[in-house]
């Protein structure tokens, strides 16, 4: 199944519609299975921008306004926690610093707390693959 934003809504209303189908999906016993993600030189993944945003475990979804000059809807927590397999693809020597970070201190990076304590977590960069945590 595939769930989409709706991008004709408001922010506010579209990350509230795009966490209510992602709840709906999951209470009813769908599964998502991988999920490939990224994580920005600041250390974000996901368009999760603050301790805050990355900590909280209630948010499925959520407007991110304005950041990088246009609105976003960012996943929570909640779904990445929710799916079974979360494998960051990193590449590029302009994110050699923050991989170092994440790597050795994930919970210094809104990346790493965002997928703390999830239990199969992988980080692929360059070629090499680890296992964070």
């Amino acid at each position: 199944q595939t769930i989409k934003v709706d991008a004709g809504l408001p922010l506010a209303d579209a990350a509230a519609d795009y966490g209510r189908r992602i709840d709906n999906f999951i209470d009813s016993g769908g599964t998502i299975e991988l999920a490939l993600l990224g994580i920005g030189g600041d250390g974000h993944t996901c368009s999760i921008f603050s301790d805050e945003a990355a900590r909280d475990e209630e948010s499925t979804a959520f407007p991110v306004p304005g950041k990088a000059g246009f609105n976003r809807v960012s996943i929570g927590r909640r779904v990445l926690l929710a799916t079974k397999r979360l494998v960051f693809l990193v590449s590029g020597e302009s994110k050699h610093d923050i991989l170092k970070k994440f790597s050795d201190d994930p919970l210094s990076t809104w990346a790493g707390i965002a997928v703390k304590d999830h239990p199969c977590t992988e980080l692929w960069t360059d070629g090499c693959k680890g296992l964070v945590g």
